[in-house]
């Protein structure tokens, strides 16, 4: 068998980040689909599909292994001016 790439989504619905190694576990690659936004309103999952504009930012693990979005820690309140609402942490 012949991979060609390799590709982690950290954060599910925005772009993903190609992998020159990776293991894979028994649920798959570490850290893929880490984090779900949803939306704080109805608790529902925001998707590129109903979101298309969700492409447009970078979801990707920085070197201490933090999920990052466009290269902001996921647990900095300043990630959340990056979605047009309110997001909750799940």
């Amino acid at each position: 068998m012949h991979v060609s790439e390799i590709w982690r989504y950290p954060v599910k619905s925005l772009k993903g980040e190609c992998l020159k190694e990776t293991e894979i576990a028994k649920f798959g690659i570490p850290s893929d689909r880490q984090i779900a936004v949803i939306r704080t309103i109805n608790g529902r999952f925001l998707t590129a599909r109903s979101r298309p504009k969700l492409l447009g930012l970078q979801g990707s693990i920085n070197a201490d292994g933090v999920p990052t979005i466009n290269g902001h820690p996921w647990i900095q309140p300043k990630r959340c001016n990056l979605f047009a609402r309110p997001l909750v942490n799940r």
